[in-house]
This record gives C-alpha cells, sequence and structure tokens, in this order.
C-alpha cells in the first residue's frame, strides 16, 4: 500500500499482470492478515483503504476481474465459518478485529 501511495499517483489505477486493480489486492489481502502479529488494528487498515480509493476512486465501481465483485463485496466476503476457524486459531483478536471486513464493506459503500 505505501509503495503505490509514496510512488505515482497514478499507480492505484494500475493494473497488474493479472488485470487487478491495487485495490482489489488490499482488500484481498487484508482478510488474510487481520489474524497476523503484525496486524496494524482495523482504524489503520481502513485508512489505508481510503487513502487507496482517494487515489484511484473509480476502483470503487470497478468489478474485480478474478472475483467479478465489486471492493465493497471483496471486504465484505469472509464466510462466517472461516472467521470462527481463524477465530479458533487465535482467540486473542479484539471483536472490533473480527469485523474488520464489515467495517471495509460499510466504508467503501
Amino acid at each position: 500500500m505505501d509503495l503505490v501511495a509514496g510512488g505515482s499517483p497514478n499507480a492505484a489505477s494500475c493494473l497488474n499482470g493479472e488485470g487487478r486493480l491495487p485495490l482489489m489486492l488490499l482488500l484481498e489481502s487484508i482478510a488474510s492478515h487481520c489474524t497476523n502479529d503484525n496486524y496494524p488494528g482495523p482504524e489503520v487498515v481502513v485508512e489505508q483503504v481510503m487513502k487507496m480509493v482517494r487515489l484511484a476512486p473509480r476502483a470503487l465501481s470497478t468489478r474485480d476481474i478474478k472475483t467479478n465483485m465489486y471492493p465493497f463485496m471483496i471486504a465484505g466476503s469472509k464466510s462466517e465459518d472461516e472467521e470462527t476457524t481463524e477465530t479458533n486459531k487465535q482467540t486473542s483478536m479484539r471483536d472490533d478485529d473480527k469485523m474488520i471486513g464489515l467495517n471495509l464493506a460499510y466504508a467503501l459503500l
């Protein structure tokens, strides 16, 4: 995220080799990192996502080529079963950390 934000403002609008936007990749990676010890917390994550949106606002109305979903759908796509399994792996996770997908989906709407 910081590499895109610190570089050219146009970088947030550039597609990767698979035809995906950085916002989609960021949202997809958040779900896999929210149980990581290096996870910065929900406030920081929402701030980073919104910074990316400011750099590439058209991404909000663009469907991801891989998932065929809009950004808010990707953000909120974590299933209840996945959350339960991940919560069992790391029980120290705060309640607001568990809700990051829902918080992001709401912020992106």
